[in-house]
Parts: C-alpha cells; sequence; structure tokens
C-alpha cells in the first residue's frame, strides 16, 4: 500500500480523478436536485437517470475499442475538457428542460468513455498486488465525492434557489482534474516492467476511428466479445456485474418516491438526506473496510457474502415498510430504514469492487478496454429500460412492491454465487488456470 502510493503514476492519476469526479458530482446532484425540484416527479427523475445510462448501450462496445487503439490517457484529457464545456451549457439553459435532457445524453457518452479508459489503465499504472486497493481508492473517490457533492448541492440549492452556482463550481473543479490529466498524459508509464511509448495526442484527431476500414473495425470488435466468451472468470464477472448494478441503480431511481412514501414530503433535501446519503455513506465505509478483509476472504467469498447481504436488506426494507406503517415523526423507524439504506449501499461494494477487479485482472491489457465497453453497454442495456419501467411502477403502486421483488430475485441470485467458489477451489486443487473453460 505504502508503495503504490509513492507511485508517481498513480498518484497523479487518483488526484486527476478526485477533481475530475467531484466536479461531475456537482454538475449530477444539481441536475438531479433541479430535475425533482422543477417537475415534482418520480418518473422525471427515473427519466434522468435513464438518460445517464441509455447511450452506453450503444458507445459502450465502441468506448471500449477506441480506449484499446489510442492512448487511454489522452482519451481521458479529451473527455474532461469536452464535459468542462457541455457544463457551461447546462448552467446557462438549465430552465429548458429538453436542453437539459439532450446535454445530459452527451454527458452519458463522455462519462462512459471516460470510465472505460480509466479502467483500463488502472492495471497499468500499479502492480497486480495492489489492484484491490487501487480500485478501492478509486471507488472511494467516487462514491466520497458524490456523498459530498451531494450534501453541498442540495444544502446550497435549498438556500440559493439557483443552480448556476453548483453548475459553476463543477465545472472549475472538472477544470482542474483536465490540468492533472495532461500531466499524467505527458509522461511515460511501465506496462509488465516494459516502457510504453509516448503517443502524439493529435494523432487521435488526425487518424480517423475508420481509418483502417469497417473490417478491421469488425474485427477486433469481435475479439473483444470473443475472449469475453471463452474466458471464464471474465465472463462470469460480467454476469454478475450486470445483475447487481441494474439492481442498485433501481434501488438509487427510486429516491423521490422514497421521500413521498417514507417521508410524506416532496423536498429533494430531506430525500437526499434520508436516502441517497446513507447509501453512499455505506459505499464509502465498505471501501474503506475492503482492504482488510481481502485478507481474511478471497474475492469470489466477499462478492457471495455482499450479493446475499444486499438482498436481505432491500427485501427488509420493503418488508418493514408493508408490515409496519408508519410516518415521518416516528424517529425509531426512519433510523431503522437509515441502517437498511446504509447496509444496501455497504453489502453492494463488498460484490461490486472485487467483481470490478476481477474482472480488470482476468482481461489482457489488449483487450481490457473491450471488456469493459462490453460491461458498461450490457449493464446499461438490462438497467434502462427497467429504470423507466420502474418509474411507471412507483407512479401506480409505489415501492414497496419493487423492493420486495428485487430483493428476491438477488437473493435467488446471490445463492448461485456461492457455486463459484466451490468450482475456483476445485480448479486450483487441480493446478487448472482458472481464467479458462474447465
Amino acid at each position: 500500500m505504502s508503495l503504490m502510493l509513492k507511485n508517481k503514476n498513480f498518484q497523479i492519476a487518483w488526484i486527476a480523478q478526485f477533481f475530475y469526479q467531484l466536479g461531475s458530482s456537482f454538475v449530477e446532484m444539481t441536475l438531479l436536485y433541479h430535475v425533482g425540484e422543477s417537475t415534482e416527479s418520480g418518473f422525471a427523475v427515473a427519466f434522468l437517470f435513464f438518460l445517464l445510462k441509455f447511450p452506453v448501450l450503444f458507445m459502450g462496445v465502441i468506448s471500449g475499442l477506441i480506449v484499446d487503439r489510442y492512448d487511454r490517457r489522452r482519451i481521458m484529457v479529451y473527455t474532461v475538457i469536452v464535459r468542462v464545456v457541455a457544463t457551461g451549457f447546462l448552467a446557462l439553459l438549465n430552465q429548458y428542460l429538453a436542453v437539459v435532457y439532450v446535454m445530459v445524453l452527451m454527458m452519458a457518452v463522455l462519462n462512459n468513455l471516460y470510465r472505460t479508459a480509466e479502467g483500463a489503465l488502472i492495471p497499468e499504472i500499479v502492480d497486480k498486488e495492489d489492484l484491490m486497493q487501487a480500485s478501492g481508492m478509486f471507488n472511494i473517490t467516487e462514491h466520497g465525492t458524490t456523498l459530498l457533492a451531494l450534501g453541498v448541492v442540495f444544502g446550497m440549492n435549498a438556500w440559493l434557489r439557483e443552480p448556476l452556482v453548483t453548475f459553476g463550481v463543477g465545472g472549475i473543479l472538472m477544470a482542474t482534474g483536465f490540468l492533472y490529466q495532461r500531466k499524467l498524459a505527458a509522461i511515460s508509464i511501465m506496462v509488465n516492467n516494459s516502457e510504453r511509448k509516448k503517443v502524439d495526442g493529435s494523432a487521435v484527431l488526425r487518424r480517423a476511428f475508420w481509418a483502417n476500414g469497417w473490417t478491421r473495425v469488425k474485427k477486433e470488435l469481435q475479439e473483444g466479445f470473443n475472449y469475453i466468451k471463452t474466458t471464464l472468470w471474465c465472463r462470469r464477472m460480467v454476469l454478475h456485474l450486470i445483475v447487481v448494478n441494474t439492481v442498485i441503480l433501481v434501488i438509487i431511481s427510486m429516491a423521490k418516491v422514497y421521500g413521498q412514501e417514507y417521508l410524506a414530503t416532496t423536498s429533494m433535501g430531506e430525500v437526499g438526506q434520508f436516502v441517497i446519503m446513507p447509501i453512499l455513506f455505506g459505499f464509502v465505509m465498505a471501501v474503506a473496510a475492503l482492504p482488510y478483509l481481502q485478507r481474511r476472504h478471497s474475492k469470489l467469498t466477499l462478492i457471495a457474502y455482499g450479493a446475499t447481504g444486499a438482498a436481505l436488506s432491500i427485501l427488509g426494507m420493503g418488508l418493514f415498510k408493508l408490515f409496519s406503517p408508519w410516518t415521518s415523526v416516528d424517529w425509531w423507524a426512519r433510523w431503522i430504514c437509515y441502517i437498511l439504506l446504509f447496509a444496501i449501499g455497504a453489502s453492494a461494494v463488498n460484490t461490486l469492487v472485487p467483481g470490478y477487479v476481477l474482472l480488470q485482472e482476468s482481461a489482457e491489457n489488449r483487450v481490457r478496454g473491450r471488456a469493459l465497453g462490453v460491461l458498461f453497454s450490457a449493464i446499461t442495456g438490462l438497467s434502462a429500460i427497467p429504470l423507466l419501467l420502474v418509474g411507471a411502477v412507483m407512479s401506480k403502486w409505489g415501492v414497496v412492491p419493487i423492493l420486495v421483488v428485487m430483493g428476491l430475485l438477488l437473493a435467488f441470485y446471490s445463492s448461485t454465487l456461492f457455486r463459484y467458489i466451490t468450482d475456483e477451489n476445485i480448479q486450483l486443487e487441480n493446478g487448472a488456470d482458472i481464467n479458462m473453460e474447465p
């Protein structure tokens, strides 16, 4: 851990990510608050989440191919500067909901490209034994900055009633991240103990993406799909991350209706404090504890028990409201829900982060971008449409039926994860490569 923190490439990448994620969180939390307050609609908030995810269904795999073709660090540089410009448009035109939705679509595409490049880059700048800690720190930054932005943005907007300020702060923070991204792109990095040559940044602009013909593009895409198909643990982790991410996205997208049903309020300030903050706080606390848990348990064990904990917490949240109706003045009931929402966030991290690290480890560097691209595309494809359906169901029946159904489905799925642990032990005892088909 101490050696990883002395790694100059890791230091710069982590600082760059901190400023970018904090700025991005400021913008997204401002959008969440603004849309929630201006529309007073749970469906509108769910639709916002849909727009933030849906473009990745089409762009995820293409993003992976771009990341494998070009210098991942410079891709991150270009992505950040375009997002800064997009934030300026949002700040000036946020009163037009159609403009907001169009800009959100663009932000979704850019954020997917950034996340794919970042995920493929991390194994290049740290040693394999430090990958869990490095991914954990990047996840702490991602969720911790969201938690910080949630408190600041919701508080400032409730006081000022003007999103322009927090949009501006978000743009400045992302611009700071851009400066560090440029610094990272200017230095050489080591890949498998051999120096990676510097790539001329302007080459990305000079060469069209399809410069080598559509035939080669199809071949490279097919190579990425085939690699995931034939690599056992890579395939399993893609499937696992799709299932758990879909469930967690649906749970968080219901935040507005949680406030209406559990608190009898439509204030996004109270919704953020009651729903989103305990989930994100659970995320941060669990990520901080992962290095200690990893010393005692395998990644697959953490994944299986984490998914089980998330399932029981989600089911408990729904059943508690179903069998114990209460009002916002019942402080004891509110604290029970706080604890359950915290448990949802904490247990989700214990299944998401180890799964993500296993995917990074099992995917070779030459196709890692495409593996992550397939993951992000599949997650979006299987979660974007349910987000719209959830919005419609919430409007008619509320969140309790969704919580109960999602909890039961995740509980059934998590029981199958323990088989992965058995398969791993059998293959290791036989001396087999756990990444390939048995």
